[in-house]
């Protein structure tokens, strides 16, 4: 079957749908379990891969489902590839109802589907059920990681939607997930073409002090140009210097913990010695 795959893959995704075709249905005739396996779920990928590329969406739709026919169980991975195929394409209505045969056939949809959901009701301007289907990624305890934040704050602020992307900025960072660079980023750009120049300051502040990201030259610039422009360029020498402050602060109770944690140890020591 692997085999098959490759060249049915190469064949669809080459302008030789046809040829993929043919071959695909050789591979079903073939197909004898358990004495031969010719197709398994990958089979039927690559053909949903080769009708999308062709532009092919409803026989996409109806060679995912015939799975059955052959005793094979789509699972998450092979929804959220036609998902995607029809995402892309703004097919928003059969998105939705995939989902709902999804739901229906018991397969759970992971973080990837709900992502592809978000940016399906995104890309027609349904900007509350994108919002609601990334909220239900909470409601069923799945944990979206930070990528999937900045898709969702991206989008936000794609709509000047700036204080409910700073919202789940907080939600991120509270769940503990580090935020990428991208999401600070997004946020601080988002705030100077606002003229919140405040708001970018904390955001700047933010970045400096994560020790996981890298303040790029090009962000610096545009932050402190916006606060030249604006006067504030004493706001620019008090950011670093509470930057640095903070982190000295930060060092010194790490320090004061390391050695409180240090002393327990050592005390702990002396007590089992002399129990002994």
């Amino acid at each position: 079957a692997e085999s098959y795959n490759e060249v049915v893959d190469a064949l669809g995704q080459n302008g030789r749908l046809e040829d993929a075709l043919k071959l695909f249905n050789r591979m079903l005739g073939e197909h004898d379990p358990p004495l031969r396996i010719a197709v398994d779920l990958r089979s039927f990928r690559v053909m949903v891969d080769a009708y999308c590329a062709a532009g092919r969406f409803e026989d996409a739709i109806a060679v995912f489902r015939r799975m059955g026919e052959w005793k094979l169980v789509p699972d998450v991975a092979s929804y959220n590839n036609l998902i995607q195929h029809l995402q892309n394409n703004q097919l928003i209505d059969k998105v939705e109802v995939l989902y709902s045969e999804m739901c229906e056939s018991g397969v759970g949809a992971d973080e990837e589907t709900y992502l592809l959901l978000m940016e399906a009701c995104f890309s027609v301007d349904r900007i509350d059920d994108g919002i609601s289907y990334f909220d239900k990624m909470d409601n069923l305890e799945l944990k979206p990681d930070a990528t999937a934040y900045h898709k969702l704050i991206h989008g936000l602020v794609g709509f000047s939607m700036v204080d409910k992307a700073q919202e789940y900025f907080d939600q991120m960072k509270e769940k503990g997930v580090g935020p990428s660079i991208s999401s600070y980023e997004t946020l601080l750009k988002a705030y100077i073409a606002a003229d919140r120049l405040d708001d970018a300051v904390k955001v700047a502040k933010g970045i400096l002090l994560d020790e996981k990201v890298v303040f790029s030259d090009g962000m610096k610039e545009l932050l402190e140009g916006a606060l030249r422009g604006d006067g504030r360029e004493n706001d620019i020498t008090k950011l670093y210097e509470d930057v640095e402050r903070e982190k000295a602060e930060a060092e010194a109770r790490a320090a004061e913990e390391k050695a409180k944690a240090e002393a327990l140890a050592r005390e702990e020591r002396e007590r089992r010695r002399a129990e002994i």
